[in-house]
C-alpha cells in the first residue's frame, strides 16, 4: 500500500493510536502522529520506493529499507516559531495546516525538548505585555517577527535568538532580563534584526543580548559548538547513525582525501577525521564557516581545512582527486545545480555520497548520473530523521561506471 493510500485511509485499523499532541490536525507540523510508528515507517518505505523505483538498480530496489529514529519525541534540536497578530491579540507558534497565512498559537510541541515549551511561553507573555504589534506582512510594520530555539540533547541547554523587524534596544533588554529570571536552563539570548519584507528569517545582523554566545553538544567523540545560528542536523541520534553507516561503507584506509561539498560546520568531515588523510570542507554560510574553525580547533583535527565559498562557483578540485578518494555531497532540499554537475564532470572519477533531505530532487539527481553515464548508485539506505511527519533522509553512495 503507498503512502498517499495510508495517509488516506482513516478507519481505526490504521489511526488507532491516540495524538499525543493537542494542536494535532490543525498544526502543520506532524501528519502521522496517530499512526503506529511500524506503519509510518511503511509507508515512508512505500513511497520511497515508488518514487526512486525509475533510477535504481533492482537489487537496491528489493533492499531498500527505512532505519527508525530510536527517539520517537523530543528529538529536534532546533525550532522556528512566527507571530502575528490577530483580532484576539498576538500569537506565536506554527503555521496552521494548508494555511500557511494563519497561525496556532502554540501552547506545547512534543517533537521539541519540553524546555522550549517554557521558553515560548515566557517570551509570547512579554510580547503581550509590551503592546508591540508583530509584524504584518502585507502591511509591512510591526515589531515581532519569529524566535528560535536551539537545544542540546546530552546536557539541556538552549539558545535563543529573537527576531524583530525594528530595533528597540530597550524592549529586548527587558526581554533578556524577564528570561534570565523566568528561564534558568536557558544559556543565551540573540536578538537578530530583520528588516526585510520577504517572510524568511535571515537577520541583516545579530548580537548576543546576554549569556554565552553557543552551547556544546557531544557527537559521535566530538565536542560541537552550536551558535544560534549554526547549520546541525536537527535529530542528531539518527545523524549519527547516518555518518556511523558512511564511514562503515567508505571503508577507508587512512590514505583517502574527503571533499566534503556544502559542510556547513563540518560533522561529516570530522567524523571521518581519524580514518582519512585528508579533509576538506567547502561552505558558503560565514556563520557555519567560523563555526567549522572552532569545531577543528577545539577537537584538535589537524587533517581538516575548511575552505568558504559557493558550491556553485568551484572551477576545479581544491587538490588531485584519486580514484579512491571521496566527494561528499549533502545539498540543501533544491538537490544539486547544473553548475555543481559541471563541478563533477571536471573531477576525476572517485566515490560519491550524496546525503539527501528530498527524496524527489534525489530521484532527480540520479535520472541526471545515469545519462551522464560516469557513476552507477551502489548503496542506498533510508534514515526517518523526523518521525510523524512525511520527510525521510537518503543516503546513497555512487562508484565510477
Amino acid at each position: 500500500m503507498s503512502y498517499s493510500e495510508l495517509n488516506g485511509k482513516m478507519d481505526e485499523e490504521i489511526r488507532q493510536s491516540p495524538a499525543r499532541c493537542p494542536h494535532f490536525g490543525t498544526c502543520g507540523g506532524c501528519r502521522t502522529q496517530d499512526i503506529p510508528y511500524d506503519l509510518q515507517l511503511e509507508q515512508k518505505r512505500s513511497d520511497l520506493r515508488e518514487l526512486l523505483a525509475p533510477v535504481l538498480p533492482p537489487d537496491l530496489l528489493e533492499t531498500l529499507d527505512v532505519y527508525p529514529s530510536p527517539i520517537l519525541w523530543e528529538y529536534r534540536n532546533r525550532m522556528e516559531f512566527t507571530f502575528s497578530t490577530r483580532d484576539d491579540g498576538l500569537v506565536l507558534g506554527l503555521h496552521r495546516r494548508g494555511k500557511y497565512w494563519d497561525l496556532i498559537d502554540l501552547e506545547e510541541c512534543h517533537l521539541c525538548p519540553s524546555e522550549f515549551s517554557g521558553i515560548l511561553s515566557t517570551v509570547r507573555e512579554f510580547a503581550r505585555d509590551s503592546g508591540l504589534r508583530a509584524y504584518h506582512k502585507n502591511r509591512h510594520d510591526g515589531f515581532w517577527r519569529y524566535l528560535l530555539i536551539r537545544g542540546t540533547c546530552a546536557t539541556r541547554r538552549f539558545l535563543a535568538d529573537i527576531m524583530t523587524a525594528e530595533e528597540n534596544p530597550q524592549v529586548i533588554a527587558g526581554l533578556a532580563k524577564h528570561l534570565a529570571q523566568s528561564c534558568p536552563e536557558l544559556s543565551g539570548l540573540y536578538w537578530s534584526y530583520v528588516p526585510g519584507v520577504a517572510d524568511v528569517a535571515a537577520p541583516l545582523r545579530s548580537e548576543l543580548v546576554f549569556g554565552q554566545p553557543f552551547i556544546t553538544e557531544r557527537f559521535l567523540g566530538l565536542e560541537a559548538p552550536i551558535y544560534s545560528r549554526t547549520f546541525m542536523q536537527p535529530n542528531l541520534t539518527v545523524a549519527a547513525t547516518i555518518y556511523e553507516t558512511l564511514a562503515d561503507t567508505l571503508n577507508l584506509s587512512g590514505e583517502e582525501r574527503v571533499l566534503d561539498l556544502y559542510c556547513g560546520m563540518g560533522l561529516i568531515g570530522g567524523s571521518l577525521s581519524d580514518r582519512a588523510a585528508e579533509v576538506l570542507g567547502i561552505e558558503i554560510d560565514p556563520v557555519n564557516v567560523e563555526t567549522a574553525y572552532q569545531f577543528i580547533r577545539q577537537n584538535g583535527l589537524g587533517n581538516v581545512r575548511v575552505m568558504q565559498s559557493d558550491v556553485a562557483s568551484v572551477q576545479w578540485p581544491p587538490f588531485d582527486l584519486r580514484e579512491k578518494d571521496v566527494i561528499i555531497l549533502d545539498p540543501p532540499r533544491a538537490g544539486l545545480s547544473r553548475q555543481v554537475f559541471a563541478f563533477l564532470d571536471a573531477c576525476p572519477p572517485c566515490c560519491i555520497a550524496y546525503l539527501s533531505c528530498n527524496p524527489k530532487a534525489l530521484a532527480d539527481n540520479l535520472a541526471r548520473f545515469a545519462d551522464a553515464g560516469r557513476y552507477r548508485p551502489f548503496f542506498l539506505k533510508a534514515f526517518d530523521m523526523f518521525p510523524h511527519t512525511p520527510h525521510v533522509e537518503v543516503l546513497t553512495l555512487l562508484e565510477p561506471v
